[in-house]
């Protein structure tokens, strides 16, 4: 069995109220879901440099460090590839389908570590059922008055940037023993 972090080095946020604007060098990803406007995290890392094609996932975690916020936040696979750099509101890729989990954000602190179970999308992507276009995190309730803070990947501490964690082995393949009678 193996355990491999990997760093997420693409992330961004996009605003509706701010259609056209691209958040991609932001040091922090924002959630909100207010009458005024929404605004949505994607996060991606390149999942098949690191873990091998076939591999059996034991487990995946996303995890994200919040600095602020107090609300359930959904985590979903995105459906169409995206740009760090050029991504907005407008031109956003839609998701897969199902949610992958949810986890309600409380901060304690100035930084929080906050984790969603992305196993059955990252073994989806292993086993070539699901293209890599990476996560969406979003508000799970709408219509309300949140908003949460993240740290990306732009961040100049390392240690609160959001990343991957994956655990996973192979199986060999064994020797066929056959009784003839």
């Amino acid at each position: 069995m193996a355990t491999v972090t990997i760093d997420i080095d693409t992330d961004s946020y996009t605003q509706s109220d701010s259609p056209d604007t691209n958040f991609g060098t932001s040091s922090a990803l924002e959630l909100r879901d207010i009458p005024s406007g929404v605004k949505n995290m994607f996060l991606y890392a390149d999942i098949l440099a690191s873990v091998p094609s076939g591999a059996t996932i034991d487990s995946a975690t996303l995890r994200v460090w919040f600095n602020s916020g107090t609300s359930p936040v959904k985590c979903e696979s995105v459906a169409a590839a995206w740009v760090e750099t050029t991504i907005t509101h407008n031109n956003q890729p839609g998701i897969t389908g199902a949610i992958l989990s949810t986890v309600t954000i409380s901060v304690s602190g100035s930084e929080t570590a906050h984790d969603w179970d992305v196993k059955q999308a990252v073994q989806d992507i292993v086993y070539s059922a699901l293209t890599n276009n990476g996560f969406r995190l979003a508000h799970a309730e709408t219509g309300g008055s949140s908003a949460s803070n993240a740290r990306s990947s732009d961040y100049p501490t390392a240690g609160v940037r959001p990343d991957l964690i994956i655990t996973w082995h192979t199986t060999r393949a064994g020797r066929g023993y056959f009784l003839f009678l």
